[in-house]
């Protein structure tokens, strides 16, 4: 793990501590008010979550239609928030054994192909040491 991003995890880990003493209440408001601002930078950046969930701003989660890997990866251009990132550019980055690193920042990532078509996946810094803090046992 390079220094940056353990420094990263740690510091996401000392911010994650106070929250093991929250009520159910706080976690609550905690989990609605991250859904809303993922909703609100969904909607508001990306051509394809405002055709995909036109209509339904204001939707219950679970009354949103499912996105599956197959219709993320036809639409992939125009789901992602950055212009900069092409399904193109980051299959040819993965297929000539290029670093996790895309366009040197993002983390690159791609499932196996075993249904028939491979998943490209991005995180940044952040999400990235998100994703390694759960693994290591912690929680968001």
């Amino acid at each position: 793990m390079e220094l940056q991003t353990l420094i990263s995890v740690l510091a996401r880990r000392r911010r994650i501590r106070g929250r093991e003493r929250w009520d159910r209440a706080e976690l609550e408001r905690h989990q609605a008010s991250a859904l809303a601002a993922l909703r609100h930078h969904a909607l508001t950046r990306s051509r394809f979550y405002q055709r995909f969930h036109r209509g339904l701003q204001s939707a219950p989660f679970g009354e949103l239609p499912v996105l599956t890997k197959g219709t993320m990866m036809e639409h992939f251009d125009e789901l992602v928030v950055d212009p900069e990132i092409r399904l193109t550019d980051a299959l040819t980055h993965l297929e000539h054994g290029g670093d996790r690193r895309y366009l040197d920042r993002d983390v690159l990532m791609a499932t196996s192909g075993s249904t028939g078509r491979r998943g490209v996946l991005l995180a940044d810094r952040d999400e990235w040491t998100s994703h390694i803090f759960r693994r290591r046992g912690g929680s968001p």
